[in-house]
Parts: C-alpha cells; structure tokens; sequence
C-alpha cells in the first residue's frame, strides 16, 4: 500500500520533500525487494464513488463527535 507522505516549501518548517514515486518505487524495491502498487488498495475494497457505495452499504454508521465520543480517550 502506498501512502504518499510529502511537504511544499509553505506547508511546513522543514525543507522542502515533494512525493516522488520514482524514488518511492526504487527505495521499496532495493530494501524489500517488492514493486508497490498505489491503486491496490482501492481495486480491492472499492471506493471510486464513495458517495454511491456509502448510500448503498453504509447506512448505519455514525461520525461523532470525537470529543462527546466515550472511547476517544483510549486512542
């Protein structure tokens, strides 16, 4: 699963860090000998049109508030 992690030169005190896949590829490739796949995740569990997908399947669930929520605390 790729989970691109980057930073412009306004969106932090740290130097500039934009994704670059080329180099996330070639790093994961040289240290763990695998090719990543960033559209893995959304090929097998859906959500293209989360919208459509939550209006059919997801009726039930809840977004509380997490400060009113009794388990925030807990991590």
């Amino acid at each position: 699963m790729v989970m691109p992690i980057g930073h412009g030169e306004n969106d932090t005190m740290f130097q500039a860090e934009p994704f670059d896949m080329g180099n996330y590829t070639k790093e994961c490739d040289e240290l763990f000998g695998v090719t990543p796949r960033p559209y893995w995740a959304p090929i097998e569990f859906g959500g293209h049109d989360i919208k459509n997908v939550l209006n059919k399947f997801a009726s039930n669930i809840i977004f509380s508030n997490g400060l009113r929520d009794p388990y925030s605390s807990g991590g």
